[in-house]
């Protein structure tokens, strides 16, 4: 059926995987404070060489990619006195093909007081206590080309910023941050890791529009008026650690709009993309007891339709994450994790076109790792499994490694299945299985 060519701007969502379900491949292990650089001079990192298979490759053995096969991470510090700097760089041939900019992985000098500090350059920041990245954890987008990356810290994309702390005694610290400009999640527009929403796009916008607009409106922002800033205080009670933030900046999923002036595919038909400006406040806990150890994070979300019917908006929501973990028999440990969001004013939603249309008004998963290990902890076993309790969809990671002095060699695969319009099992067809040697020094 046609439409009338008189415009009509709707809004389509990019992809809500980021936003829904942050957890999704996310190794586990609490985020490590931020430290000034050793004393002295040092050279650290790690080469690997390693690829990922797509399962639905393998009874074609001609048709099997391997990716980058060879990647490495080096960095070097140095502290004299008061003063630090820290450089790293993150290589493979995709990244300097496609992006040289994101091969600088770090680039920190700071000033380091007793009380006072003070960092600027290229960094990357953990905030929060969540396992995995939790909804406080807002300084850093993700890159998420490719999802067979499952380290928390090497999916982080690194962004110019300015950190300054200062500690209000032994048991409490303020810590602000300023970024000079923003970037989104990086999405893969085609191929295997495509979110199934881009495919949506393309059966209406001709692909040549779709990419246009993606190079120029998905483009890291480097003015000040895209500026964002942070506010975080952590105490520690006794056994209680807190902490609570404010954030204002974008959310890092984009909104697609589109213009529609014909039929789907009209060469008159194009699509723009946005990015939603967002006030965030929010607390964080972590505890122990009875052998068990107990986080959590609850956000408020508030964006500028507070009305919930914007088509072009994401609503306000209430984004939380609760875990916990603890060791069982025969050095089993089990570290259980459930997180969402919360949409409001969900009812508002009327137009079938709105960025939002058609998701639950509560999103959520529940992610469980086991993990073990043998022969001195040699050989480590670990399950991991992410079930989307909304959506009804999962993924399972098992992973087997062995460690050998200084290097590690390891073999995991993705499965995931599920409902087809899922966030996990709209990947369905992507199951893989990937084997590595890393080299640390």
């Amino acid at each position: 059926m046609k439409l009338k060519a008189a415009k009509r701007a709707f809004a389509l969502c990019a992809v809500m995987f980021a936003a829904s379900f942050p957890a999704f491949g996310q190794t586990f292990g609490f985020a490590a404070e931020e430290e000034k650089p050793a004393t002295g001079a040092a050279v650290s990192g790690w080469a690997e060489l390693g690829g990922a298979v797509f399962l639905g490759d393998l009874g074609n053995v001609g048709s099997i990619e391997l990716g980058d096969l060879i990647s490495a991470r080096i960095g070097f510090s140095r502290e004299s006195g008061t003063l630090g700097a820290t450089f790293g760089f993150l290589i493979s041939k995709s990244r300097i093909a496609e992006d040289p900019a994101s091969a600088v992985d770090e680039a920190r000098l700071g000033y380091y007081g007793e009380k006072f500090s003070l960092e600027g350059g290229v960094m990357k920041l953990s905030w929060g206590k969540a396992d995995s990245q939790g909804p406080l954890d807002v300084t850093n987008p993700l890159d998420l080309r490719d999802l067979t990356v499952t380290d928390p810290l090497e999916r982080k994309i690194a962004l110019p910023m300015v950190r300054a702390t200062y500690s209000l005694g032994e048991a409490s610290r303020m810590e602000a941050v300023f970024l000079p400009g923003f970037r989104g999640h990086r999405l893969a527009l085609d191929g295997a890791w495509a979110p199934a929403a881009l495919e949506a796009l393309g059966a209406m916008i001709p692909a040549n529009k779709i990419l246009a607009a993606a190079a120029e409106d998905l483009a890291p922002k480097t003015s000040l008026a895209d500026f964002q800033a942070g506010l975080r205080l952590s105490v520690t009670l006794r056994a209680l650690d807190l902490g609570f933030q404010y954030f204002y900046g974008f959310l890092p999923t984009p909104a697609a709009t589109l213009s529609m002036a014909g039929p789907p595919l009209d060469p008159a038909n194009d699509v723009s993309f946005a990015y939603n400006r967002y006030h965030q406040a929010g607390v964080d806990f972590a505890a122990a007891a009875g052998g068990f150890s107990f986080r959590g994070e609850a956000a408020a979300n508030l964006t500028q339709d507070l009305g919930g019917d914007d088509p072009g908006v994401y609503n306000p929501a209430i984004a939380f994450s609760l875990g916990v973990d603890r060791d069982l028999a025969a050095g089993v440990n089990l570290n259980l994790q459930y997180s969402g969001s919360y949409r409001i004013n969900h009812d508002a939603i009327a137009s079938p076109m709105d960025v939002e249309a058609g998701k639950p008004r509560l999103s959520s998963l529940l992610t469980g790792v086991l993990r073990t290990s043998f022969f001195k902890d040699s050989l480590g076993i670990s399950l991991t499994g992410l079930w989307g309790v909304s959506s009804q969809d999962y993924l399972f990671m098992p992973k087997v490694s062995y460690a050998f002095g200084d290097a590690e060699a390891s073999l995991q695969a993705g499965i995931f299945g599920g409902d087809a319009s899922g966030e996990l099992g709209q990947y369905g067809d992507s199951g893989y299985l990937k084997a590595s040697l890393r080299y640390r020094f």
